[in-house]
């Protein structure tokens, strides 16, 4: 039988590391969108020099952040989070050897994750919850304000407890 814990850890982190790359290419396309809207707009002389600074500013902020490489780094995460999810589940009657093989290849993946936003973690977490049908009492608190910025700022860890941590002790399953 595949190891609870880390079945459920590998594919909360497949699901941040999706997310992160999608939020990144997200970024990068609205950049290169701006600007090709204001290189077009510097081409036709229609407020070239306003466009010509938008087009600047622009590429200074996709070469400054780098946008595309965060969200290659997070397909690559993923990709590697995928394998250890296929090795998983591959095996019916895991040895005591594959579990610690498992689990050391999956601290060798996180060794090379950047720093995580523990909004979108656990996000990911209670979604990962939802689709298992686990208790509700298990579920993170974020609040509206973390989730509004979940992608923008890393917040801390200790900031998302427990449902069942602030007097809410109903262990009802979660509808899918």
């Amino acid at each position: 039988m595949i190891p609870r814990a880390l079945d459920f850890a590998v594919e909360k982190s497949l699901r941040y590391h999706q997310r992160r790359r999608a939020h990144y290419d997200r970024l990068h396309k609205t950049v290169m969108l701006g600007v090709l809207l204001a290189g077009s707009s510097a081409i036709a002389q229609f407020h070239a020099t306003i466009a010509g600074l938008f087009v600047v500013a622009l590429s200074a902020l996709d070469l400054t952040f780098g946008f595309s490489a965060k969200a290659r780094d997070h397909e690559f995460l993923y990709r590697r989070f995928n394998e250890l999810a296929q090795k998983l589940r591959s095996e019916l009657e895991p040895s005591d050897a594959h579990r610690i093989e498992w689990d050391n290849e999956r601290l060798r993946i996180e060794a090379d994750e950047p720093p995580i936003y523990w909004a979108l973690e656990a996000d990911c977490y209670n979604e990962v919850l939802y689709s298992r049908g686990m208790n509700r009492a298990d579920v993170l608190i974020i609040g509206r304000y973390r989730r509004l910025f979940m992608n923008y700022r890393a917040f801390d860890k200790e900031m998302f407890p427990q449902a069942h941590e602030l007097g809410n002790d109903r262990a009802a399953p979660l509808e899918a």
